[in-house]
């Protein structure tokens, strides 16, 4: 993937932006799609690689109604942020 092909249009954060801002979640995804890992934290494509509680699945569903992509911010085991893209 080329971050130049994308946009994000929604960002889920669940950390204060005091430890990670809305940009730097949106830096981390793009750094990510260019094939830029960070050592803090990992960006994943895929749902299955992520533990998701019934809110986070909501907020999944209706990225899905609106025909985004998604991609999945954590730190450890714990998520950060759910992006929305297209």
């Amino acid at each position: 993937m080329e971050s130049a092909n994308y946009k994000v249009t929604d960002i889920f954060g669940y950390l204060p932006c005091e430890v990670i801002s809305l940009n730097e979640i949106e830096s981390l995804f793009f750094n990510a799609l260019d094939g830029i890992c960070s050592e803090r934290y990992k960006v994943f494509f895929n749902s299955y690689q992520v533990e998701l509680n019934s809110l986070q699945l909501e907020a999944i569903e209706d990225l899905k109604e609106l025909r985004r992509n998604i991609a999945y911010v954590t730190q450890g085991s714990k998520l950060v942020a759910i992006i929305g893209y297209h």
